[in-house]
């Protein structure tokens, strides 16, 4: 009976493992996804900035000719 009971609390723990290092797996590919849509968001924003400052500059030069 302890020999089952063994084999059963085995079979579980081995299950839950299989299924965290799937969690953990998952969790990482994830993370990676996020960052590298984080690092495209900086890279939009630093391109809009730059045009925003551009338009503010021809705004200026159209401000000082009137």
């Amino acid at each position: 009976m302890t020999v089952y009971v063994l084999a059963i609390t085995t079979g579980v723990l081995a299950i839950v493992a299989v299924m965290l290092g799937y969690g953990m797996v998952g969790t990482r590919r994830r993370l990676e996804e996020t960052s590298r849509r984080v690092a495209e968001l900086e890279k939009d924003k630093e391109r809009l900035e730059d045009k925003l400052r551009s338009r503010s500059r021809q705004l200026d030069q159209l401000g000082g000719q009137l």
